[in-house]
């Protein structure tokens, strides 16, 4: 015998948002990713006229990207560290090798 529920043709109670699933820490990675470029934006107003090495500035500019990075794609944080890392070395080899 059908259910009241079955019968008014409404969903079970269980269909719904499973909040579980939702993968908060990718969501607060973007979120802080976008915190930190407008950081680092506003910041390079104030370490210009410090006369703040290139050597310090371009390292910082790698991790919004990398937890932007982070929040978009399904790679594990291990992952995007190492990727992070790598774009900074690289960076920095840039500086210095012209």
């Amino acid at each position: 015998m059908p259910s009241k529920r079955e019968l008014l043709d409404n969903p079970p109670a269980s269909e719904g948002v499973d909040w579980a699933a939702i993968q908060w820490t990718r969501i607060s990675a973007f979120v802080a990713g976008v915190v930190a470029t407008a950081l680092y934006v506003s910041m390079g107003a104030v370490l210009d006229p410090l006369h703040v090495s290139r050597w310090i500035k371009v390292p910082l500019s790698v991790i919004p990207v990398g937890l932007m990075y982070y929040g978009f794609t399904t790679r594990t944080w291990q992952e995007t560290v190492k990727m992070g890392v790598g774009i900074a070395v690289g960076s920095l080899l840039a500086v210095y090798l012209p």
